[in-house]
């Protein structure tokens, strides 16, 4: 793309003109610097506009699409349940991050799964968070007794949002969870 911009322009450098091969090493260096930039730029952007499945159901009822509506929720639940290391299991640790707007700047919070009885009922139990006690629910995504507690955060907050550590190894980093 570039050598194709340089032999547009009227008086080009002869460094413009050059295949990657010729170029020396800090040309090159410059070269990838700048690709790796404009990658994480444009993963930055798809991950800020990434709908949570909440979001995909509400947008089909705002447009009265009972059918758009009930697939969005289809979606959601198949996008979790088909996750290599779904279901949730006792340990596993949650981390949910909140992207900043404007004057509200970004946190998170951490949960972990517990299974108290045989019953096959989890509790999802608030262990952090940064959140400022003023920005409003503050765990709320904690849950006592509940078959799959990891259903209403995937929905609400959006898989993008999420990262499950699962024996001390993430098992899903949802793009933006974990990214500095």
């Amino acid at each position: 793309m570039w050598v194709e911009w340089a032999r547009e322009q009227s008086d080009p450098k002869p460094s413009w003109l050059l295949p990657w091969e010729e170029l020396d090493d800090g040309q090159r260096e410059v070269d990838m610097r700048i690709g790796e930039a404009l990658f994480h730029a444009n993963r930055a952007l798809a991950i800020a506009h990434t709908p949570a499945p909440l979001e995909n159901a509400e947008d089909a009822h705002r447009r009265r699409d009972f059918f758009g509506l009930v697939e969005a929720a289809r979606a959601g639940q198949q996008s979790l349940e088909s996750q290599p290391w779904y279901p949730a299991r006792h340990g596993d640790v949650v981390l949910i991050h909140y992207e900043g707007v404007s004057d509200v700047p970004a946190s998170g919070e951490t949960y972990i799964v517990e299974q108290p009885d045989a019953d096959g009922w989890y509790n999802l139990r608030l262990l952090a968070h940064t959140q400022s006690e003023s920005m409003g629910q503050v765990g709320a995504f904690a849950t006592e007794g509940d078959p799959d507690p990891l259903m209403e955060m995937w929905f609400e907050a959006g898989p993008h949002r999420l990262a499950i550590v699962r024996d001390g190894r993430v098992v899903h980093n949802g793009d933006g969870a974990m990214s500095p």
